[in-house]
């Protein structure tokens, strides 16, 4: 029996009541449709500003062209919904009296219920509550400084949800490209990031990348809600069944092995301090660049990643031996045309990150403003007019040299792939540098001597 055509509203106005059909949600005014919408097209729903509802639609089939991918709807409030009722005087005052001595009787969760009354229909309705059974662990209440707050985190045979105070995600396996681990300098915490391919939107704010700051010294013991050996069948995947130990070691375990991606640990870098990276500025965020094998990572916020074989040239400037300059900057130049500047660095890691480019054959040049102060100093110290009191030009990404020795034909970095071989330092032997990585990929050739 085929249901009934709704007849469509077409005067533009765009509120109404709300309903359920056994796969649609619609909005109906003067028995007329507003809003037909498919539930099986909403990935995530959260409640926003107390009032609002907002719905996260699936996009697996963006092409070039438009796609809806997000929608909002504002429940009103019964304060909002006083103001347009059409009653005389003493009647309406005699029912506003009435509410608000019902209001005050009644706990604050119900007078805010509208807007969470529809989320949670929604999420029932759509079947975005994952069942319990369909849950392979849990953490509960993992510190992310992207996006900011405490999440709990459930994974389920094919999708990571974070549980946060205001907002929920559920996030696809096959959405997760990469993660690092990545201990910070200040030898307190560690990083983890994962990196997805489609972003999470909180508000109008995407994030490509989630962060995780854990501190070393919290231990966890985590016990898996299926048992191990129904797991494997499932996932191909020797599970155990209880996880012990620093939580930001259990986490990345867990992850690994369920989720199969690789963790990318630093190897090959050591700093003046014994660390694999560098506090420094990047415009005016703070934050951390981590020298990796093949790439670059600049955390927390915004998260940039950078691949060795994609970047044209890498230009120091500030070197000038000026005692007053005890920091410098290092401008890297994509082949992509876009650069980047991390500034604020100690001099004291230069001879280790210029190290660190020559190895990797990578172009480093010196700022012109740099060469000119060293050239003025040479010549007369005291000179201002040479010295001080010319202004000298910024140096440009632009002016750098781009001889690469053959860099199109270098090896791709393989962050993507998992290494299964036993080659990796003692302490972090289940997860993988980069160097170890070496699974070739489709159609890569073999790397240049």
């Amino acid at each position: 029996m085929e249901s009934e055509q709704q007849p469509q509203l077409l005067k533009g106005i765009n509120y109404g009541l709300y309903n359920f059909t056994k796969d649609h949600l619609t909005i109906m005014r003067d028995n007329k449709s507003l809003l037909n919408l498919r539930l099986d097209k909403i990935s995530n729903t959260s409640v926003v500003n107390r009032q609002d509802v907002a719905l996260e639609l699936q996009t697996d089939e963006l092409g070039d062209h438009d796609t809806l991918c997000e929608m909002r709807f504002y429940i009103p409030s019964k304060a909002d919904n006083k103001e347009d009722e059409n009653e005389d005087g003493e009647e309406k005052e005699e029912k506003e009296d009435k509410d608000e001595m019902e209001e005050e009787d009644k706990p604050e969760t119900q007078t805010k219920a509208g807007a969470e009354i529809l989320n949670e229909l929604i999420v029932s309705k759509a079947n975005l509550k994952q069942k319990a059974g369909d849950i392979i662990v849990s953490f509960n209440d993992l510190p992310f400084i992207v996006p900011r707050g405490k999440y709990s985190c459930d994974l389920s045979l094919n999708s990571l949800r974070l549980h946060g105070p205001t907002f929920n995600h559920i996030i696809q396996y096959k959405n997760i490209t990469k993660a690092f681990l990545l201990p910070k300098p200040d030898d307190v915490h560690v990083l983890f990031v994962l990196n997805l391919e489609k972003p999470v939107r909180q508000g109008n704010t995407p994030y490509n990348y989630l962060v995780m700051q854990i501190k070393k010294d919290v231990q966890e013991t985590v016990k898996l809600k299926l048992p191990p050996e129904e797991l494997e069948q499932q996932i191909n995947e020797k599970l155990k069944e209880e996880y012990s130990g620093s939580l930001h070691d259990v986490v990345a375990k867990v992850f690994k092995s369920i989720i199969k991606i690789s963790i990318i640990i630093p190897g090959g870098f050591e700093s003046s301090t014994k660390h694999s990276g560098v506090k420094c500025s990047l415009k005016t965020s703070e934050g951390i660049l981590f020298f990796l094998t093949k790439s670059l990572i600049f955390v927390p916020k915004p998260v940039i990643y950078m691949k060795v074989d994609e970047i044209r040239g890498v230009v120091f400037n500030r070197l000038s031996t000026h005692s007053a300059h005890k920091l410098f900057d290092i401008i890297i130049t994509l082949k992509n045309g876009q650069s980047h500047t991390f500034s604020g660095i100690d001099k004291k890691e230069l001879d280790a990150i210029n190290a660190y480019f020559n190895n990797l054959k990578v172009n480093v040049n010196i700022g012109k403003q740099d060469e000119n102060d060293m050239a003025d100093m040479e010549d007369d110290d005291d000179d201002d007019s040479r010295g001080g009191g010319r202004r000298r030009s910024k140096p440009k990404a632009t002016m750098m040299q781009t001889e690469l020795d053959d860099d199109d034909e270098d090896e791709e970095d393989e962050d993507f792939i998992a290494g299964e071989d036993d080659d990796s330092d003692e302490e972090d032997e289940d997860f993988d540098e980069e160097e170890e990585d070496e699974k070739p990929k489709k159609k890569k050739p073999s790397k240049k001597e």
